[in-house]
């Protein structure tokens, strides 16, 4: 595939369409795939449809823009199994209809007992009929894009989480693990502190990650939090120097960060007389 010269920066993740054969190279790879790495895994799509390998790449090269609601055309990663399943529970049949087009089947991948596999999310079984003149365009609607830009932005953080948090640790971090328990400290932090904000709760749940997976919990964090906003509160909590100078040896569990833990565990911990659930 190929990206607009707007978006030539991106032209390194641009997808690829393989043919799958029995027997051949694109068979050898999918199975490679489903054997090794999750996150290879993750981000391929199968589909079938009566189609050449030119007019698959025809297809889906219509497939990785789109419209904003304002008119601005930029990348959409339709060929993402987490973008294409958030965005496809959006449509109605007869959108849906129109993005399979010429295809028959779409699956899209999961784990089910530790096993890579494929679900099925969608098929038809009168495809439409190909012609040189087809054009499709991808149009989001206003609730669309405000779904699909807070999303984008939650991952874009996580990477943006996943890169500074590499540079405090002594072990090397997944960027799965971030990704996972980022969005998940952000539900945690809205249940914690319900008056706080989406940003505020995006910083919090980051700040575990860089001051120490448990800071909540200390007493003089505590206190600020009855008086001042979250965001006032992690401000002052950093400019005491004690306070940082504590957070590692009594605050922290690395484990935490390697997913040792599960994503909810209920624990004693030796810092803190009660019995806390860890995110």
């Amino acid at each position: 595939m190929h990206f607009t010269p707007q978006a030539e920066a991106w032209q390194r993740w641009a997808p690829l369409v393989v043919q799958v054969d029995e027997g051949k190279a694109g068979e050898t790879l999918e199975h490679w795939l489903e054997e090794t790495a999750a996150a290879g895994h993750g981000g391929v799509t199968l589909f079938s449809g009566p189609l050449t390998l030119q007019q698959a790449a025809e297809l889906w090269q219509q497939r990785i823009s789109c419209l904003w609601p304002e008119g601005t055309l930029a990348i959409f990663r339709s060929d993402a199994p987490a973008v294409l399943s958030g965005w496809w529970h959006t449509l109605d049949a007869l959108a849906q209809r129109a993005f399979l087009g010429p295809m028959t089947q779409i699956y899209l991948p999961m784990i089910d007992d530790d096993k890579r596999c494929y679900r099925l999310l969608a098929q038809q079984d009168t495809p439409a009929t190909i012609h040189a003149d087809t054009f499709y365009q991808i149009q989001l609607t206003p609730e669309q894009y405000a779904l699909l830009a807070h999303d984008n932005r939650l991952h874009r953080l996580a990477n943006e989480l996943f890169l500074y948090a590499s540079t405090l640790t002594a072990f090397p971090l997944d960027i799965a693990v971030v990704k996972q328990r980022f969005p998940s400290g952000i539900a945690l932090a809205k249940q914690y502190y319900p008056f706080a904000g989406e940003a505020e709760c995006e910083a919090w749940s980051a700040h575990r990650w860089v001051l120490g997976s448990e800071f909540y919990h200390h007493t003089a964090f505590i206190h600020l939090t009855e008086r001042y906003s979250l965001a006032d509160s992690l401000r002052i909590f950093k400019s005491v120097p004690e306070h940082l100078d504590s957070m590692r040896l009594h605050y922290h569990r690395p484990g935490w960060m390697r997913a040792i833990y599960p994503t909810f565990r209920r624990l004693r911990c030796e810092c803190f007389p009660t019995v806390f659930s860890v995110s």
